[in-house]
């Protein structure tokens, strides 16, 4: 059985390290970097959307468009995007900003990175490339 010490040092020790991993992986992120995103599709899946969704002919996406585009910063969302997409969005930036992603080296030879939406009944995929300053 665990003392009342023992106990308040794990919590410590925990405390101290999840306060500093969101601090590492911070440090990594790149100031100031500018992307760009495109939505290239709009799909609409009425056969899904008739088994699991409230209105089955809901259709595609209302708050995209096919060559609707945004320029933002990193962790700052466009005041006029999908919520869905920019997590999506936001969560491919950090993972290649933080190198956590397996073919980050690879596709820095391309120009730019699809991400879909969450929506399975209605996925919208942008492209999205970062601006590099001159």
């Amino acid at each position: 059985m665990a003392t009342r010490r023992q106990f308040l040092k794990t919590i410590a020790a925990a405390s101290a390290f999840l306060a500093v991993k969101p601090l590492a992986r911070a440090q990594k992120l790149v100031p100031g970097a500018q992307w760009s995103a495109k939505v290239i599709r709009c799909s609409c899946m009425p056969d899904l959307q008739g088994a699991f969704l409230d209105d089955p002919d809901a259709g595609a996406c209302k708050l995209c468009h096919v060559g609707q585009q945004w320029k933002f910063s990193a962790g700052v969302a466009p005041a006029d995007i999908c919520p869905k997409l920019w997590k999506a969005i936001s969560d491919k930036i950090d993972s290649l900003e933080s190198k956590e992603e397996s073919c980050a080296r690879q596709a820095e030879s391309l120009d730019g990175y699809l991400v879909s939406c969450a929506d399975p009944t209605r996925p919208v995929i942008v492209k999205i490339a970062r601006i590099e300053r001159s």
